[in-house]
């Protein structure tokens, strides 16, 4: 769970385990901490590999965008018995320790790889992340019809909806403008990745433009031109910028705008919905 108002509100659960729900397994002893720069490292004992028993193996997962979206989850340690080498009981000794700084996740935690119960120590390099999720979205042509913010931070079925508006001389219109933070000033190259549909009631494949917003000139500079989807689901990498002066403003704040069209002329002008499932700002 997040929240960004200091624990007033807060966000739905969400899971960070990535193995198929429902196979009778175990996730225990999780444990969380936070690296200076940010990063989230998550670790448990997870038994996914041996589903209806006990035998475990040590996991871990990173998030670097505040607990938004999860890296995949990681096996760190052996497979291990946590009901053998007790005289008086079948159980270790609870929970892990972990420390993370910039560059690792710091693990201690108790195994019996040697038929008895041991303390042991992991140390995982943890690269940083070379893309963040956005961090504010709004519709800037069209109505919105659906979604938030959340549901532009990982592909799944859930997506942040606009609905065209005919505008004359130019044709159907939607666009979606994101924001994105990025953790650095140290910045030569910015990329941004889009996963979204367009539907009509005649087609769905609709032009498509990426615009950044120049600091600079307080204008918008159009970058990018493709295609959103034939088949519905269509993934575009759009553009990378170099120098990114101009499109770094403030707090180190990117900002981007997707605009979809169905020309004024021809059997595209016609009504549609913008369906947007993922975007992200990759950097280097």
């Amino acid at each position: 769970m997040r929240s960004t108002d200091g624990g007033k509100t807060w966000s739905a659960p969400k899971r960070i385990n990535d193995d198929a729900k429902n196979r009778n397994t175990f996730h225990w002893f999780g444990t969380l901490a936070v690296a200076p720069n940010g990063r989230l490292d998550a670790v448990w004992n997870d038994t996914r590999a041996n589903p209806g028993t006990s035998i475990s193996a040590l996991y871990l997962s990173s998030s670097f965008d505040g607990g938004k979206t999860w890296t995949k989850n990681t096996q760190i340690s052996q497979p291990f018995n946590p009901n053998i080498g007790y005289p008086q009981q079948q159980k270790m000794g609870d929970y892990l320790a972990l420390i993370s700084d910039n560059s690792a996740a710091k693990v201690a935690y108790a195994a019996t790889f040697n038929g008895e119960e041991d303390i042991w120590f992991v140390r995982v390099p943890v690269g940083a992340s070379n893309a963040v999720s956005a961090s504010a979205v709004s519709v800037f042509q069209g109505t919105y019809a659906g979604g938030g913010m959340a549901d532009l931070w990982q592909i799944d079925n859930s997506t942040y909806d606009i609905t065209s508006r005919f505008l004359r001389g130019t044709g159907q219109l939607a666009a979606i403008e994101a924001d994105f933070d990025l953790p650095t000033s140290d910045v030569s190259r910015i990329e941004v990745s889009l996963n979204a549909s367009a539907f009509t009631s005649t087609t769905r494949a609709t032009s498509g433009f990426l615009w950044f917003y120049n600091w600079q000139t307080k204008a918008w500079d159009i970058q990018q031109t493709f295609t959103i989807g034939n088949d519905g689901k269509v993934n575009s990498n759009v553009v990378g910028q170099t120098p990114v002066t101009p499109y770094v403003g403030p707090g180190n704040r990117v900002r981007t705008l997707f605009r979809a069209l169905n020309p004024a002329s021809g059997s595209g002008s016609v009504p549609f919905r913008m369906r947007s499932d993922q975007i992200q700002l990759k950097f280097s």
